[in-house]
């Protein structure tokens, strides 16, 4: 896995850490301009989980989450656009 994307001419870091208790397989921190995924993931998990977190950055870097989308609205957005494109790609979607 790369350990860094640029998203919109900005450099993002990607690590996998310990996220075990914390009920979240990943997160993207704006101030620090991070993409940190549970250390646990594989395959297409980690794949999706990653995408998920990149739509999440990408709302953040253009500014998006200040035009008065909801968190549940961008949640939603990271959720299905990840899995929506999993079909293009050919991965398996996550189940719940």
């Amino acid at each position: 896995m790369k350990s860094s994307v640029t998203l919109f001419g900005t450099k993002v870091k990607i690590k996998q850490v310990n996220l075990d208790g914390t009920g979240v397989l990943g997160y993207y921190q704006h101030d620090k301009k991070l993409i940190a995924l549970s250390h646990r993931l594989k395959g297409d998990e980690l794949t999706l989980t990653l995408a998920h977190e990149v739509i999440h950055a990408s709302v953040a870097i253009l500014g998006l989450n200040q035009c008065q989308l909801s968190m549940d609205l961008e949640e939603m957005l990271c959720e299905t656009i990840p899995t929506a494109m999993a079909s293009v790609f050919k991965l398996s979607p996550l189940k719940k």
